[in-house]
């Protein structure tokens, strides 16, 4: 393990490669998904059916006129929404977190 991890002229062991610190512990990855789970659930209760139909189209990467055009909606109305889902999302997320 005391020996170089890329080249000769590199004074990198492979032991230092292997200490890396890069991966993430397991208690922050556990804790990542309870908090994310926690935003889905506040965002979810609060969207209307509507919003809920905007999101998932726009978290899929659709534009705004194609989401306008499945929906059977003006392009103003998916603008709108996409606000109030941003600004009930901040709105409960904070009050979750208190």
């Amino acid at each position: 393990l005391n020996t170089s991890a890329y080249d000769d002229e590199d004074n990198t062991e492979l032991l230092d490669v292997f200490n890396n610190n890069a991966v993430e512990h397991p208690l922050d990855t556990i804790t990542k998904k309870e908090y994310y789970k926690t935003v889905e659930n506040v965002i979810d209760k609060s969207l209307s059916n509507f919003e809920k139909q905007v999101l998932a189209r726009f978290m899929k990467g659709e534009s705004y006129i194609d989401i306008a055009n499945k929906l059977d909606a003006p392009v103003k109305s998916i603008d709108n929404a996409i606000q109030r889902i941003r600004k009930k999302a901040i709105k409960n997320i904070l009050k979750e977190d208190e």
